[in-house]
C-alpha cells in the first residue's frame, strides 16, 4: 500500500489523476451513535479543534486513486 499524499482541491493534480473516496453516513435515527458523538465532542472541547456537524459526520472506507470512474458502482 502507497502512503497517502493529501491534496487540496486547488492544487494542481496530475493530467488524469482522480480520487475516489467511500464513506459510510451513519443513520440519524442511530441513538447509541449519536451518544457516542457527543461523548467524543465533550472530551475533544478542552482542544483547540472544531468537530464537524452531525449533518457532515461519516467514516472514511476506503481511498482509491486507481479505479476509473467508470468502473465504480453507486451503492446504498
Amino acid at each position: 500500500m502507497k502512503p497517502f499524499v493529501f491534496q487540496h482541491a486547488q492544487d494542481v493534480w496530475p493530467e488524469g489523476e482522480t480520487l475516489l473516496h467511500v464513506y459510510l453516513t451513519p443513520h440519524d435515527q442511530d441513538r447509541e451513535l449519536a451518544a457516542l458523538v457527543a461523548r467524543g465532542r465533550a472530551v475533544l472541547r478542552e482542544f483547540p479543534i472544531t468537530c464537524v456537524e452531525d449533518r457532515w459526520l461519516h467514516i472514511t472506507v476506503v481511498i482509491n486513486r486507481s479505479s476509473e470512474k467508470t468502473q465504480v458502482k453507486h451503492a446504498t
